[in-house]
């Protein structure tokens, strides 16, 4: 065979190939065009039964119910919602000095909008405002200027996760230390709740809040929880039966350890979180104000026309385009 047919032969089979190729590639997007969009993985991890039966000796549902995400609860209850929280943590050394830290939260959630706002504030002077609002999400830390940028990684999330975690504070210390009581039926906002107090562990358990973003594993606390020694311990965590989601959380412990020198330190923590409002009536969230007066132009100086200006002939004033 000719050396030039058999090339001619050889680049028909390649270009049939590629040929093949490209129409396998268009079938397999033109499949993928209107096909149903499978969940997220936070959807799927929302969707996930949780048996409170469990309760109180499943350690691992313990963790995975105090450890859950903002972003999770607000998809097992898909309502709109304002939820609130309080904390106060100190170390005091026995005939030294003491350090505290005194946080609040308040998260405000409109699903069917789409409209999430986020106050996180603290005794050191520290404040943060998030609101995202048709599409876009106003920033502003302490008493600086909003910051406006679209989401488009639902980076809102993340700060209310950081938000929610007053939830849990605490227990990444001592939570090895606790267990729930049994269980006593309640009715918190019209839905049926059941409450575990929390009780003094009588052996240490495992406990991890590791599944809660941007928080660091429990192990890497784990030498200084050993030391600890619990006191006191008080409070309870009201669980939504019909989904898990913890509607309430009150939790008031005293913890005692060793330090340098022989001396003794004292942790103590008094945490207050729940849902103020679960549905109707929607919470109110828009664009803030002082962002939007500050788009606002001043109206520019014509002088062109300045000398009409109280004059026979009335100049009649139109709205400024810009």
């Amino acid at each position: 065979m000719n050396r030039a047919l058999l090339l001619l032969l050889l680049s028909f089979g390649w270009g049939c190939s590629c040929d093949a190729d490209r129409r396998s590639q268009k079938t397999n997007a033109k499949a993928r065009v209107g096909s149903k969009v499978g969940p997220t993985e936070i959807q799927a991890i929302a969707s996930e039964p949780l048996d409170l039966a469990k309760l109180p000796g499943d350690r691992d549902l313990f963790s995975r119910l105090v450890s859950m995400p903002f972003e999770e609860a607000r998809l097992r209850l898909a309502q709109a919602l304002v939820w609130r929280g309080e904390a106060r943590l100190s170390f005091t050394v026995a005939g030294g000095r003491s350090l505290s830290l005194s946080e609040e939260a308040e998260i405000q959630d409109d699903p069917k909008k789409d409209a999430l706002e986020i106050l996180v504030k603290n005794d050191g002077g520290f404040a943060q405002r998030i609101i995202h609002s048709n599409g876009i999400m106003y920033r502003r830390y302490s008493q600086g200027q909003f910051i406006a940028q679209r989401d488009l990684d639902g980076q809102r999330w993340q700060y209310a996760n950081e938000a929610y975690g007053i939830a849990s504070m605490g227990l990444n210390l001592v939570g090895h230390l606790l267990s729930l009581g049994s269980p006593k039926n309640q009715t918190i906002m019209n839905r049926q709740a059941r409450c575990f107090p929390f009780e003094e562990s009588k052996n240490p358990m495992p406990f991890t809040t590791s599944n809660r973003p941007g928080q660091r594993h429990a192990t890497d606390l784990k030498s200084w929880r050993q030391g600890l020694k619990i006191e006191t311990v008080t409070g309870s965590l009201c669980l939504d039966v019909s989904n898990g989601t913890v509607l309430t959380s009150r939790l008031s412990f005293r913890a005692v350890r060793d330090v340098d020198g022989g001396k003794a330190a004292f942790l103590q923590l008094e945490m207050s979180s729940g849902f103020a409002t679960i549905g109707a009536p929607a919470p109110v969230i828009q664009a803030p104000e002082s962002y939007l007066e500050s788009l606002k132009r001043a109206r520019r100086a014509r002088p062109a026309t300045g000398f009409l200006d109280g004059g026979p002939i009335k100049a009649t004033p139109s709205p400024d385009a810009g």
